[in-house]
């Protein structure tokens, strides 16, 4: 999110002390997309009014503490890997009661005598787990207090969802959580939700800011491991909607609706008198969808188990009374019913219930969300590959953590994989017709371009500098032999895509995604980096070529007579020219 701002607030005219040539980009930009922790930035730019960034920092964000209290910030790489011998002796574990648990799992001298030689993640994340850091008593206690009424403030705030009959989870309250460190106090209420701040929000009323789309996977909580990113069901949130463009659904719910019991897309809820059917409104609290993209609960429980195969017997079981005591339990995952599975988010009901095509989503009754990036598509290219929109440019900030906690490309690798299929049976992917003149012959493109792989990037230090993906309509994208044209574009061009890898710009951005809490030093360096990052540290070359991308697909549809304005006059200017050999990748 910090690195993001730093993007926002490079293309942002209201900032004071800008000296970038591309300030302004932001207030002409149509759409702001984000997964996981972008969300977090997309919902916070939304339901904050479009305050500047560097408004926010210092008086509407709260990153200081953490975002759990109590919990301190972990690297789940330093998990030890499974030791099959040692599993293999282990013994027989005892099953505490649940106050006899709890004394146990913050039984600290317990937890450090069983770790010893066992690694430091155990010591670093459960030993620390609602301790102070101070040696009084007293401030011991002031601490623990303070923990405690921030959870039971969590509980409060929840329960009336619970009370109303919704199911809840983890990422209810993980969505409270953050809405009191990313969102203002005025909008921080429970009560807030995505529909009705687009009627009370004058930037969004107005037009002024970019529209917000996040997103979110669909999952079988029985079998997680299933889905793929080459058939994982994406879903996307926007200020009106819910729902995704693609072939398994096609299907969207008025947001403001969410949360209404439907069949096969009709209200199913009876007035007493049973005279008409009702739908409710008030399930798309901001909190609770911005958590949503960001649910990263079901990897999180799993670390946690693992973390506990390392431990002996008795606080293992500890642990794993607790857990069980909260819903989560391994015993229970063959259980497809909300209660056994709070690690999702849970949309429930299911809005598209016997709607649409017989697929695993129309037959649940209900829906299990989680982190729009667990397929491994840590970049929403989804939303924006949509014909309907007329997008004409993507600039994607890659943010993810696969080299010491940089990007190193695998996510285009990801996302090309998936719209290069032609033979899958879960779901059909779009495509192209490159127009007449282009080729001799009828040519059918993927609607995602070519990118390097991450050994390309890796060997030539592609992830240092911006490039241009896509910009040659022909050679650029991937001819595929299709049969079924129901999903052709016809007269559309593919989005050229400026892709920018997260980098030391001048300050270390590679912070790990469980880090939790930032100083100021750290909240204005990530910022100040990903300034630097958005504009290749402040290039006026950059600048200009970055404006050369933007009207790349205007000057392909004139020469390609797409445009019906083209003018056998038009020539493309040599700078730009010289900005395209600079900056386009090429296989």
């Amino acid at each position: 999110m910090l690195v993001g701002s730093g993007v926002l607030l490079a293309f942002d005219d209201r900032y004071p002390h800008s000296i970038s040539p591309l300030s302004g980009l932001l207030q002409s930009t149509s759409y702001i997309g984000g997964i996981s922790g972008g969300s977090w930035l997309v919902m916070s730019n939304f339901i904050n009014d479009f305050e500047p960034v560097h408004v926010l920092k210092d008086g509407g964000w709260n990153f200081n503490e953490s975002l759990l209290h109590g919990v301190p910030n972990f690297d789940p790489n330093d998990i030890p890997q499974d030791n099959s011998e040692h599993q293999a002796k282990k013994p027989q574990r005892k099953q505490p009661g649940v106050f006899n648990s709890l004394w146990e799992f913050f039984s600290g001298d317990r937890i450090k005598n069983e770790n010893k030689g066992n690694g430091s993640t155990i010591t670093t994340w459960v030993s620390k787990l609602f301790k102070s850091n101070s040696k009084s008593l007293e401030d011991v206690y002031t601490t623990l207090k303070d923990y405690l009424t921030f959870y039971k403030e969590l509980l409060i705030e929840v329960k009336d969802k619970k009370k109303a009959g919704f199911h809840t989870s983890f990422t209810d309250y993980w969505g409270r959580a953050l809405a009191r460190k990313i969102f203002k106090p005025t909008v921080r209420s429970p009560g807030i939700t995505f529909t009705a701040a687009t009627r009370i929000l004058p930037s969004f009323i107005d037009y002024e800011q970019p529209f917000p789309i996040i997103g979110t996977i669909e999952k079988d909580p029985i079998n997680p491991e299933s889905s793929t990113n080459l058939d994982s069901h994406c879903f996307e949130i926007t200020p009106f909607e819910f729902g995704s463009w693609e072939s398994y659904l096609n299907a969207f719910i008025p947001l403001k609706y969410l949360g209404s019991s439907l069949k096969a897309g009709k209200a199913t809820n009876l007035s007493s008198d049973g005279t008409f059917a009702y739908c409710v409104s008030g399930f798309d609290n901001v909190g609770f969808l911005t958590g949503t993209s960001s649910s990263l609960f079901n990897h999180i429980f799993v670390t946690v188990y693992k973390l506990l195969e390392k431990f002996q017997s008795e606080t293992a079981s500890a642990i794993e009374s607790i857990l069980k005591s909260l819903g989560l339990s391994t015993e229970w995952n063959c259980f497809k019913t909300p209660h056994f599975h709070p690690d999702y988010a849970l949309f429930s009901p299911n809005p598209f219930f016997q709607y649409g095509p017989n697929t695993s989503i129309s037959n649940s009754p209900d829906l299990y969300m989680v982190d729009g990036g667990d397929d491994g598509q840590n970049i929403p290219f989804h939303p924006f590959l949509n014909s309907a929109r007329q997008i004409d440019i993507i600039l994607a900030y890659d943010m993810t953590n696969e080299v010491s906690n940089f990007p190193n490309g695998t996510v285009l690798q990801r996302t090309s994989q998936r719209y290069q299929q032609t033979n899958n049976n879960q779901f059909s992917i779009p495509y192209f017709e490159v127009p007449n003149g282009a080729t001799s012959d009828q040519c059918y493109k993927s609607i995602f371009p070519k990118v390097p792989t991450p050994e390309q990037i890796l060997k030539h230090d592609l992830g240092k500098y911006p490039i241009f993906l896509g910009c040659d309509i022909v050679q650029d994208y991937e001819t595929l032999n299709v049969v079924d044209t129901s999903l052709l574009r016809r007269n559309y061009l593919p989005p050229i895509i400026i892709y920018h890898a997260n980098n030391n710009y001048g300050y270390p951005s590679n912070t790990s995604t469980f880090q939790l809490s930032y100083n100021k030093t750290e909240v204005d360096g990530m910022i100040s980096n990903g300034f630097n990052l958005a504009t290749n540290m402040n290039s006026t070359a950059f600048a200009v070529c970055l404006c050369c991308a933007m009207l790349k697909r205007e000057f392909d549809r004139i020469s390609l007579r797409v445009n019906p304005l083209w003018n056998n006059g038009f020539v493309v200017p040599k700078f730009c020219k010289k900005c395209y050999k600079a900056f386009c990748w090429r296989e």
